[in-house]
């Protein structure tokens, strides 16, 4: 299963802890069910606020050491800590740091993390995330989202309106160019199941197709705006479809407004 017994058993230490102010974000987000393709490496808990860093921090590192986990700081910075926490032979890391509160949706409760980011930003933040660096991971999420969630031309549209530097065919020319996945990439990730780097690279190149006919198909404006389908999940198709509903980012997000 995606989440390890032993991140299962850190959340179930630290989930106490969190709240609308302090959330579960990342790649264990949308690696957190069992039928997805990885398993994460790393736990982040964002904030709002730089200040509501260290308290966080403290206060997981607190309660874990109190539960018998072993946790050693590798920095400590006013926007970013990062700890090793182990226990028994396993060890993961956990990281610490302040974000824009710029988002499409609400912070949502989660029985497992406690609070964590939604869906639809957690899958935009990948995207932005995969235009910034080349980590195999990161497209590997992006295909899971293509294919259960959102599509990926829909997600690159909305990650434009969180980073106003960016247009969608910008980011599109960067996850190009930061696509590398080769049996060395391919080798830093832990998959559920066995994969080739030949079969990723084309289902990658398959989804990177279909999304850039995808961006060329929706209206110019409004650009930096998400669009939803009609029951208010993030739309998903081959084109655009006219009865798409454009949802704007807002601080701390807003749940959309459907109307009948």
């Amino acid at each position: 299963m995606p989440l390890t017994p032993f991140q299962a058993g850190i959340f179930k230490i630290i989930s106490a802890n969190r709240n609308p102010d302090s959330f579960i974000a990342g790649g264990i987000v949308i690696n957190r069910d069992d039928l997805s393709a990885r398993f994460s490496d790393d736990i982040d808990v964002f904030h709002d606020s730089s200040q509501a860093v260290a308290t966080s921090a403290d206060a997981d590192a607190e309660t874990l050491s109190r539960a018998g986990y072993n946790v050693t700081f590798l920095r400590r910075e006013a926007t970013f800590q990062q700890a090793n926490v182990s226990r028994i032979g396993e060890a993961i890391r956990l990281d610490w740091a302040a974000d824009s509160a710029f988002r499409f949706f609400p912070i949502v409760r989660d029985e497992i993390l406690g609070f964590r980011l939604h869906d639809v930003d957690a899958a935009t933040n990948k995207v932005l995330a995969a235009v910034g660096r080349q980590k195999v991971r990161d497209f590997i999420d992006l295909m899971q989202l293509d294919r259960d969630y959102i599509s990926l031309g829909i997600a690159v549209w909305g990650a434009a309106a969180k980073d106003e530097g960016y247009t969608p065919n910008l980011i599109m020319q960067e996850l190009r160019r930061n696509s590398r996945i080769n049996p060395v990439t391919l080798g830093e990730v832990t998959l559920a199941q066995p994969e080739t780097a030949v079969t990723l690279k084309a289902d990658w190149l398959e989804r990177f197709a279909a999304a850039e006919k995808l961006i060329a198909s929706i209206p110019p404006e409004p650009i930096r705006c998400l669009y939803l389908d009609q029951n208010g999940q993030p739309a998903q198709g081959k084109a655009f479809d006219p009865t798409w509903v454009p949802h704007f980012g807002t601080i701390k997000g807003a749940w959309p407004k459907i109307a009948d």
